[in-house]
């Protein structure tokens, strides 16, 4: 499998969109509060990827007929702060 990027520019991927809203307060916080716990940059990567592993369900998984797509739809709808 070849996987083709749809950009060179990696600050398309890290872009505030409609989709992926850090700007919202919700996320915000807690990207905040887990940045807390890291040391350097690759430590708040892992501290987030591993948060949303272990603690944000996902609706195929769990059998939920709704469907979230924002950034703050999943946190709203799963975590509370």
């Amino acid at each position: 499998m070849n996987i083709v990027p749809y950009s060179d520019s990696i600050e398309e991927y890290l872009k505030c969109d409609n989709v992926i809203d850090y700007d919202n307060e919700t996320v915000a916080e807690l990207s905040d509060a887990l940045s807390q716990t890291a040391d350097y940059e690759l430590d708040f990567i892992k501290t987030a990827y591993e948060f949303v592993r272990d603690h944000i369900s996902h609706s195929a998984d769990i059998g939920e007929d709704k469907i979230t797509c924002t950034a703050s739809e999943v946190l709203c709808a799963d975590y509370v702060l």
